[in-house]
């Protein structure tokens, strides 16, 4: 979920998120040695999805999200 050079502050945002909460969650199931290498790829590749949707879905109901800010 490394930023594109031309994402948008709010993609960036929400990779920020999710790298982080899932960083937090993997840590966790290590911790308690319930993780291993195929879990934490699959785990990585459904966050990645959801971010994906959830990316698409504000820039369908949101285009001034994605546009620049215009001077007034």
């Amino acid at each position: 979920m490394t930023p594109a050079i031309n994402e948008m502050p709010i993609d960036a945002r929400i990779d920020q998120i999710a790298r982080r909460q899932s960083a937090r969650f993997l840590h966790r199931l290590q911790q308690a040695g319930a993780s291993s290498p195929g879990m934490e790829r699959d785990y990585m590749r459904s966050v990645r999805f959801i971010c994906t949707d959830i990316k698409a879905a504000i820039r369908e109901s949101y285009p001034e999200a994605h546009s620049e800010p215009q001077d007034k």
